[in-house]
């Protein structure tokens, strides 16, 4: 927005406001650099503490990092309270992707993990409108009020949180089985076969230990024998949406605004691709279960190639009308990207992962994550901004080549998880399926898994 440019930014000698590469970089890469630490070191935490009072505490903290944010005067300071913020958000995001996974039934998992991603889309579009509204104001008040509004959203969290039930896996694993009675009777009724609920999930956590006492695994045990292939697929699954061009998209209006469209439109173009993307989430719910999970994440690289390259081949047309082009088409893509790499990819990691491990899988995923958006976002600006490379529209091309690559990976790689258990799953990794036959292989794992539990001591 212009007043963060004019307060934070510097002009050209020709007297043009832009914001230097270098600190754009540091901003979002640094954020995404805590990030990756909060996503990484809360899986221990959350495994110690608990789902529901480790999401307190994160919330508190990024109360704490947005403050810095407001009262920012430097670069150096606002560099520091993203850092706290981001730390705080992949706190947040492995914590509620690990409780909502291990909360949900099978039939509702696609939905609840994708619901997340939706909440989180409608606060970005809020945020974006409330932003818009802001664009005329010059003074630093404007964008200092852009950063508080993303304290309600923390002190909800804080709020709300100590009152959910916990997680009845992290229960089990701390061996308090009668408060994981007590958590499955909450969230499913104490009147819908609560003793069997129960003890299907011991049985399953069994399972996975092979007989050892029941525990929460460590991150080493994330990177042996099946629980390799897991993490790894689990790593490449969150890796595809900055691969296939996350960070050259969310970054539009920046992009647009240097490209010549008046900041006004630039932001209504993203409130409409926000209000698309809550669309066909919604969409998505109805036919989750028919398509899949696999069918609708490959599409996501799929169209993200092919709308990358459009975008590169825009640059050179000349006139107005390619801007807009541009715009509209970045903003679809973000939309299609909400829905296929980052929805389903959510969905994907948390079917995947066992019980025992689940946490710190998902905390590996944060951390894997924030990790390629640090590299992405940091490279990113110096390929299109007007300081440094100067490729503009051109830097579709290279994101184009990049999605293309992730999408053949992919069709190798990520599995069909629709309607399986999660001892389903577990046996598919151990019997080393190959990702294409997952759902071919399900009634012989089902008779597999009824074989061994019934062997259990």
């Amino acid at each position: 927005m212009p007043a963060f440019t004019l307060y934070f930014g510097s002009v050209t000698p020709e007297g043009q406001t832009y914001l230097p590469s270098l600190w754009t970089s540091l901003w979002t890469a640094m954020g995404g650099f805590a990030q990756a630490i909060g996503g990484f070191s809360i899986g221990t935490v959350m495994d110690r503490f608990g789902r529901k009072w480790t999401m307190v505490a994160m919330a508190v903290f990024s109360v704490a990092g947005v403050t810095v944010q407001y009262f920012s005067n430097s670069r150096g300071l606002l560099l520091a309270g993203k850092m706290l913020n981001g730390f705080a958000i992949g706190a947040l995001f492995a914590v509620a992707t690990s409780w909502a996974s291990e909360i949900s039934s099978a039939r509702l998992r696609g939905i609840i993990q994708s619901s997340l991603i939706l909440f989180q889309t409608c606060m970005q579009m809020l945020g974006l409108g409330i932003i818009r509204a802001l664009v005329p104001d010059l003074r630093p008040q404007a964008f200092r009020i852009a950063f508080a509004i993303q304290w309600p959203l923390a002190a909800i969290i804080a709020a709300v949180f100590p009152f959910v039930p916990e997680s009845p896996v992290y229960l089990i694993n701390k061996g308090r089985i009668s408060e994981a009675k007590q958590s499955i009777a909450t969230l499913y009724g104490i009147d819908n076969s609560v003793d069997a609920r129960l003890a299907h999930l011991i049985e399953i956590i069994r399972h996975e230990n092979a007989g050892q006492e029941v525990s929460a695994g460590s991150y080493l045990d994330c990177f042996k024998r099946a629980d390799l292939r897991r993490t790894l697929t689990a790593v490449f699954i969150i890796s595809g949406l900055n691969i296939c061009g996350a960070q050259l998209l969310t970054q539009n209006i920046y992009f647009l605004f240097i490209a010549g469209l008046p900041i006004e439109h630039v932001f209504d173009v993203g409130i409409g691709g926000f209000a698309v993307s809550i669309l066909l989430v919604i969409a998505s719910w109805t036919v989750l279960d028919s398509v899949g999970r696999r069918l609708l994440f490959l599409s996501g690289p799929l169209v993200s190639a092919a709308g990358l390259f459009i975008i590169g081949g825009l640059y050179y047309v000349r006139g107005f009308g390619p801007v807009w082009g541009i715009a509209v088409i970045m903003n679809l893509l973000i939309a299609w990207g909400v829905v296929t790499l980052i929805a389903m990819g959510w969905t994907l990691v948390s079917e995947i992962s066992s019980y025992r491990l689940r946490a710190k899988t998902q905390s590996i995923a944060v951390f894997s994550n924030a990790i390629f958006q640090w590299i992405f976002s940091f490279i990113t600006p110096y390929l299109y901004n007007v300081d440094s490379a100067n490729l503009g529209a051109k830097t579709g091309f290279i994101y184009a080549a990049l999605a293309s690559v992730y999408l053949v990976g992919a069709y190798w790689i990520v599995p069909e998880t629709k309607g399986l258990s999660i001892a389903e799953v577990d046996w598919m990794f151990e019997n080393r399926i190959s990702a294409r036959y997952f759902q071919e292989r399900r009634q012989e794992a089902h008779a597999q898994i009824i074989d061994n539990i019934e062997k259990l001591p």
